[in-house]
């Protein structure tokens, strides 16, 4: 074969890696808005209703405030990953109860009543805001999950509806060594 033709074919090699390597990146970004656009054009929304303690000076107001950016990044990972709840958004609204049973009550109803309906319950940290939630929550037939409420009158024949999501008491003595 002579120069001429292994230039030619050379080129020829060139130009043909140059369309596939665009033919890579058109399908790429085919592929890549495809699933963008999958994930966000029918995912249906779903609201939890959360309480928290998260006041300065507040009872257990550490444990809201501690546990609230978990929470968002938790619904972040979530809304983001694409084989999870995959045609969902999920949405914390929350309030402070300020550990007072009048204002967590107050706040389970007004969003019970107010805003999109909520699917699921988070929290609350302190029993005396938990129990009456708890107790008006089955009404509505929703799940309840505390993150922090570890009272042993949260039986599951009492409560059918009412979960728990807590660190091992083994692991906070441990911790605190």
């Amino acid at each position: 074969m002579n120069q001429s033709a292994l230039d030619t074919n050379s080129h020829l090699i060139k130009k043909t890696s140059r369309s596939m390597k665009t033919l890579v990146v058109i399908a790429l970004l085919i592929f890549t808005w495809n699933e963008i656009y999958a994930r966000t054009a029918k995912r249906s929304d779903v609201y939890i209703a959360g309480f928290f303690p998260y006041g300065d000076g507040v009872e257990n107001s550490e444990t809201g405030r501690g546990v609230m950016p978990s929470v968002k990044l938790a619904l972040s990972h979530v809304n983001e990953h694409p084989r999870i709840l995959t045609n969902y958004r999920l949405h914390m609204w929350w309030n402070d109860t300020e550990c007072n049973a009048a204002v967590g009550v107050k706040s389970f109803f007004d969003m019970m009543h107010s805003g999109p309906n909520k699917l699921m319950l988070f929290g609350a940290a302190c029993t005396h805001v938990t129990d009456p939630i708890a107790k008006a929550s089955k009404h509505w037939h929703l799940t309840q999950l505390s993150y922090a409420d570890t009272h042993p009158m949260f039986t599951k024949d009492a409560f059918p509806n009412f979960f728990r999501v807590l660190e091992s008491s083994l692991r906070i003595v441990l911790k605190k060594k």
